[in-house]
């Protein structure tokens, strides 16, 4: 259901995922997979890793500059860049404005936009996970991260790094995001093999 022309922000993009995973499930070669994704495909991961269906199952998580919801982001984005008129109920316009596009994408593109909270899969996910976030991240802020590494319902970490939502994330994050996982998804192998 992801093709077409409209991008769902992670709602059907979650299904594309899933239906990787039930393949790699079967490839006898496949020992251990892993989720990573930025913005966006942060939080197909984070979806992914909180479904009942892979959440035992997945050997590690990476969380770059994730959203907490599209319905929180959208807020803070409007508060940050619409300025404020006297003596206008700013808050109001804002929520109308909020529940227009939320009806225009139900009616064009088939999908609640205001659906997607990543919230309850963090809560339900239980893979080892890196969260990350670059502290200059102008659209969405680092406060997203924060709040699902404290819901996470899994070992979690949170790594900060310079930069913005679009900067080249460094070997060096790659690398440790890499070591750090790999290295947990053995200690979770071998405290398996000695129950």
């Amino acid at each position: 259901q992801s093709e077409g022309q409209f991008v769902s922000l992670g709602i059907f993009e979650k299904d594309d995922v899933l239906c990787a995973l039930r393949y790699l499930e079967q490839d006898v070669g496949t020992s251990s997979v892993g989720v990573w994704g930025r913005s966006m495909g942060a939080v197909v991961s984070l979806l992914v890793a909180g479904d009942e269906e892979f959440r035992d199952s997945l050997g590690c998580v990476v969380c770059d500059s994730p959203y907490v919801s599209v319905r929180l982001l959208l807020l803070q984005l409007a508060h940050k860049y619409i300025p404020k008129v006297p003596f206008l109920p700013y808050d109001s316009v804002v929520e109308e404005a909020m529940t227009s596009i939320r009806a225009a994408v139900l009616t064009k593109a088939g999908f609640d936009l205001f659906a997607l909270d990543s919230l309850p899969a963090a809560t339900n996910s239980r893979a080892p996970a890196l969260f990350a976030h670059a502290r200059s991240d102008q659209l969405v802020a680092v406060s997203h991260s924060h709040t699902l590494v404290e819901a996470y319902g899994g070992a979690a970490s949170l790594v900060n790094f310079d930069g913005d939502h679009n900067s080249v994330r460094d070997a060096e994050f790659v690398r440790t995001a890499i070591h750090r996982n790999t290295l947990q998804h053995s200690n979770i192998l071998q405290h398996t093999a000695t129950q």
